[in-house]
């Protein structure tokens, strides 16, 4: 069996190999038939003519056909055409498994990224840009890209969103530099269309990434973003999930509400217990309904505390979600929009 070093020369010379018993079976099968097919038809011949000595010329006797070694195959010229055939399929199916399990080696790693082929289509308006992008996927040097990504800083300054996908093929590598770079890069940008972006750059391990991709989430008015918050409030990083809590509290009230109902859902009792805190202080009407969706954590010690806002904006405390929700759909009439009993 071959090392995972010698994989590619063994995969291609057994799949030459496994080209040449394949020819050598379609020959022998085509000799084979056209031997019965010749041997029918001189059946058919009058006796007479069969009894008549040929005189045309002997051609040539054939030389066999042979394994991928060079031994020949086919049948000596008194062994049966059939027999030839089931040789030359079990060398056939012997070079076969040999192949598949020269395959299945664990190949050599990779060094750098993987060819600009193999990067996903975008489309581009811009000349320039789709030059850019696919010299970005072809990089396999830091600097390289670094350097390509700064020659593009006038698209960053116009939010030109042609200029998105090329930071995203420039961060799948997840160098730390690149990515801090594509982040201030986008970090005045507006538009909802840098979200997944953003996203992606929160999956970076480097904390710096992280933050950075915090930055413009303030300045985009989208409901999306509260997806983006919350996965910051689901990120191992405290800072992270911070940052996203002060976002939060810096979004419009119709933009905030979302996110700290995600907040109360974060896996992490810090994010869960500071987005309790902020619908208290918002004390509106819109609090109590995002509220209520606390009392289905499975931490009890949260479910008392959701009860005791509960209790402070509309004097009441519940055993369970379920019946806060029925409570609420009955009553949420009797409030104004600042909880006040009408």
């Amino acid at each position: 069996m071959c090392s995972a070093s010698e994989k590619k020369p063994a995969v291609k010379r057994l799949g030459t190999a496994l080209l040449v018993a394949a020819v050598a079976l379609a020959a022998a099968a085509t000799g084979f038939i056209a031997g019965r097919s010749s041997g029918a038809a001189r059946e058919e011949e009058p006796a007479e003519r069969r009894s008549m000595p040929d005189t045309r010329a002997t051609p040539p006797r054939d030389e066999g056909v042979h394994d991928a070694a060079g031994g020949s195959i086919a049948a000596a010229p008194d062994e049966d055409a059939a027999a030839a055939i089931a040789r030359l399929q079990d060398e056939n199916a012997r070079l076969r498994a040999e192949l598949d399990s020269v395959r299945a080696l664990p190949g050599e790693p990779v060094a750098g990224p993987p060819a600009a082929s193999t990067a996903p289509a975008v489309q581009f308006q811009s000349a320039r840009l789709r030059a850019a992008y696919q010299e970005v996927a072809a990089s396999t040097s830091k600097v390289r890209t670094l350097a390509i990504l700064r020659s593009l800083s006038e698209y960053a300054a116009e939010q030109d969103l042609e200029l998105v996908p090329i930071l995203r093929e420039a961060m799948r590598r997840g160098d730390a530099d690149v990515c801090r770079m594509a982040m201030q890069m986008l970090s005045p940008y507006e538009s909802a269309e840098i979200l997944p972006a953003l996203e992606q750059a929160l999956a970076i391990p480097d904390q710096q990434t992280r933050l950075m991709a915090l930055t413009p989430a303030g300045a985009i008015k989208d409901p999306q973003v509260a997806n983006l918050l919350e996965q910051a409030m689901n990120c191992a990083d405290e800072d992270v999930r911070a940052r996203a809590l002060e976002i939060a509290r810096e979004q419009p009230p119709e933009l905030q509400i979302l996110s700290l109902a995600k907040g109360l859902s974060s896996s992490y009792s810090d994010a869960r217990a500071e987005s309790l805190s902020d619908l208290l202080l918002r004390g509106d009407k819109a609090a109590v309904g995002t509220v209520l969706s606390g009392l289905q954590s499975s931490d009890a010690e949260f479910r008392r505390e959701v009860n005791e806002t509960l209790l402070f904006l509309i004097d009441r405390e519940f055993e369970s979600y379920e019946q806060a929700v029925e409570w609420w759909s009955s009553n949420q009439s009797r409030y104004d929009d600042d909880l006040v009993e009408k």
